[in-house]
This record gives C-alpha cells, sequence and structure tokens, in this order.
C-alpha cells in the first residue's frame, strides 16, 4: 500500500491571490493533470483526497478519469494557507489533524492526495519529522519540497519514498 502525494498542476492564472477557490488549470496545466492521472493509472488506488480549491479539483478529476468507481473525497483540511488570514502554525494543526485522522486508511490502502505546496509539506514532515527520513531532491525558496505537477510515491512500510516529476514542468 502505497501514499500518493500530488501537488496539483499548473494554474492558468499567475500572481493570483491564494484565496479560495483560486483559479484553474491553463493548457499547460491541464497537460500535467492528464500526465499525473496517466502516471497513477496503473496504481491501485482506493481513494482520492483533494483540498476543494479549482486547481487541485481539475487536478484530482484527471486521476478519478482512471478511476471512475472512486469519489473524489474533498477536504477543506488540505487547502494551502492564506498567509494573511492563516498562521504556518494553524496550517500545520489543520493538516496534522487530517492525517490523524486518515491515518489508518492511510497506512493500509493506496491513497492519492492532491494538495498545493504548503499542505504536502505538512504531510510530509507529519509523515518524516524534520525531513530527515527520506530524500528530498528539490526544495524552492519557500521551503516546498514538492514541485508543481510532483507527485511523491510513498511506500510508509518500507519508509521509502521517490519523487516523481512531471516531464512538462514549464
Amino acid at each position: 500500500m502505497k501514499l500518493y502525494l500530488v501537488r496539483h498542476a499548473l494554474p492558468g492564472q499567475q500572481g493570483y491571490d491564494n484565496r479560495f477557490p483560486g483559479p484553474g488549470l491553463g493548457s499547460l496545466g491541464r497537460k500535467q493533470a492528464a500526465w499525473i492521472g496517466e502516471f497513477l493509472s496503473n496504481k491501485e488506488l482506493t481513494s482520492i483526497w483533494s483540498s476543494d480549491f479549482i486547481r487541485t479539483m481539475e487536478t484530482a478529476k484527471e486521476i478519478q478519469l482512471h478511476f471512475p468507481h472512486l469519489q473524489i473525497r474533498k477536504d477543506k483540511r488540505l487547502r494551502e494557507r492564506q498567509a494573511e488570514e492563516e498562521t504556518h502554525e494553524s496550517l500545520a494543526r489543520r493538516v496534522k489533524e487530517w492525517c490523524l485522522e486518515n491515518l489508518e486508511q492511510i497506512n493500509s490502502q493506496s491513497v492519492a492526495v492532491v494538495g498545493h505546496g504548503g499542505s504536502l509539506n505538512m504531510i510530509l514532515n507529519f509523515l518524516d519529522p524534520g525531513y530527515q527520513k527520506f530524500n528530498y531532491p528539490y526544495i524552492n525558496e519557500f521551503q516546498v519540497r514538492t514541485p508543481i505537477a510532483g507527485i511523491w510515491e510513498i511506500d510508509l512500510h518500507r519508509d521509502s519514498a521517490k519523487l516523481n516529476t512531471c516531464p512538462t514542468q514549464t
């Protein structure tokens, strides 16, 4: 059983303010989302979780095309942090709450979670406190460890993780 942490594909609008519901995917983002869906199509997913932002839902729907029997489970706790209105600590608390509530499922099934840089970082830090256990080949100036349209493939039983990146990043 594996956990797939998916950062949403590229939004069509740049310089957005990150408020709900946010922008949808642009033309490149739709190609990236299709790649994400195709990449995960041969995995044995048992559930798909997503933030309720437009760009994450559109990305999750590309995954769902390959798993029509699965419903996308939206959860506001997977949203990105709204810097002016929410502290980093608040983001960490709500994502940790989501992790604790879903830990049994995460440990026993193959789950895809479509989120944002901040929420995925919090899940990674929950699974790997201090970011010490896994290799992190990508990190940006905001300390985000997942590139746009990146997929972490995590095997919790082996304590291993691999970052897969979309061949069409920009």
